[in-house]
């Protein structure tokens, strides 16, 4: 096997994140074969009925405190075995990488315990990437040089690190490269071809296995990166390189596809706002209504979330525009 894609505690267990399923589409493009392993479904659903609540309680605690404290004996001995586990189950895939998604500052303690015991026994190549391979603060990778990234590197703990988006590193991890603009760099790499037509594969995971509430399930999408904004508190503009869009017609085919093959209506944008692009984002609702007539569906029928940036009519914002968004448009009162 090429890769093993994990995804480590702590994230809040809604729904998967993206970045591994999107990494393991573009490993499918280069025709590299590779698993996602959710670690942090596992703490939350297994791992928790495992040991008593207070344990758990304890280690999960420990996990997104940025304090340097120790777990007590008892705890840390329930918590070192659930991980030695988990190495036992990397160890078996034989895998040539293990590519390690740090969603946030929160994962890093975990990331360091699970690679102190890994390390020693595995000989392939340890990546790690993700918004929290920097400073104990949030979207720390965009800016300057990833500093938990380098200090386990610095450990010997993994090979490589990756700043910034994966559609412009994992090509070249997949040509046997290990450099470039965003591996073990403080330049973050930035992809703005977001009009590319590969979907996220979550076919490795169990989408109910998640505790979105919702009774089919909640899938991550993006709409684009970036935002239309320039707030000055604000870097999103110039360090994660820029706005850019997908096209109405590729987020349908991403929902649909979503829908289709895994059952679920409902969801969720992690953008910075999802109508960045007005004439994409009403592209988008028309096609999703026109599914509906086509396969006679009830409006609404799939659901969607994610940010929303207001706008009046002096900015593209109109009437039916709004309209378009609520199907249902004839019930509310909707106004100027």
């Amino acid at each position: 096997m090429f890769a093993a894609i994990l995804s480590v505690p702590r994230i809040t267990p809604v729904r998967p994140s993206l970045a591994p399923a999107i990494i393991k589409s573009l490993l499918n493009k280069n025709n590299k074969d590779s698993c996602i392993l959710d670690i942090n479904i596992d703490f939350y659903n297994n791992f928790s009925k495992s040991v008593s609540n207070e344990q758990f309680q304890r280690i999960d605690k420990f996990l997104y405190s940025n304090a340097e404290d120790v777990l007590e004996s008892d705890h840390q001995d329930v918590f070192d075995l659930w991980i030695d586990s988990w190495i036992d189950k990397l160890l078996a895939l034989d895998a040539e990488h293990i590519l390690i998604s740090v969603f946030t500052w929160h994962g890093q303690k975990f990331t360091r315990l699970l690679l102190q015991k890994l390390r020693p026994r595995y000989s392939g190549r340890i990546i790690i990437g993700g918004q929290g391979i920097g400073e104990i603060r949030e979207q720390t990778s965009w800016i300057g040089l990833p500093l938990f990234a380098k200090q386990i590197k610095d450990l010997g703990l993994i090979d490589h690190w990756i700043k910034g988006d994966a559609e412009t590193t994992i090509p070249l991890l997949c040509k046997g490269l290990y450099q470039g603009k965003g591996i073990d760099s403080d330049e973050y790499s930035d992809w703005t071809k977001l009009n590319d037509d590969t979907i996220p594969d979550f076919s490795d995971l169990d989408i109910l296995a998640y505790h979105s509430g919702a009774p089919h399930g909640t899938l991550p999408a993006e709409f684009s990166r970036g935002c239309v904004r320039s707030c000055n508190f604000c870097d999103w503009v110039t360090s994660g390189g820029g706005f850019r869009t997908k096209s109405g017609q590729q987020v349908f085919n991403e929902v649909k596809h979503y829908y289709e093959n895994f059952g679920v209506r409902h969801v969720y944008f992690n953008d910075a706002l999802i109508n960045g692009s007005i004439k994409e984002f009403n592209e988008f609702n028309r096609l999703l209504l026109n599914y509906y007539q086509e396969n006679n569906l009830p409006e609404r029928h799939i659901l969607y979330s994610g940010h929303f940036i207001i706008r009046g009519p002096e900015q593209g914002w109109k009437r039916e525009h709004i309209e378009l968004l609520l199907p249902c448009a004839s019930s509310w009162d909707v106004t100027d």
